[in-house]
């Protein structure tokens, strides 16, 4: 099922935990996925590697100061 395909979801705290497990939930929906963080890109990369497995869009976006 593909309810959300080409819809744009923010998730914070997508690097790991529930905020990871919802980042991936709805790529798996077809959502196009930006993943907020607060420490550097590097820990978006599992996340990332992980909605890359079902194509969809996924882009990191920092908060660090």
């Amino acid at each position: 099922m593909k309810g959300l395909k080409g819809k744009n979801v923010l998730v914070t705290g997508a690097t790991s935990g529930i905020g990871q497990a919802i980042a991936v939930r709805f790529a798996q929906e077809g959502a196009n996925v930006a993943l907020n963080y607060r420490k550097s890109p590097e820990h978006t990369e599992q996340t990332q590697a992980m909605i890359d497995e079902v194509c969809s869009q996924v882009k990191g976006c920092g908060v660090k100061d």
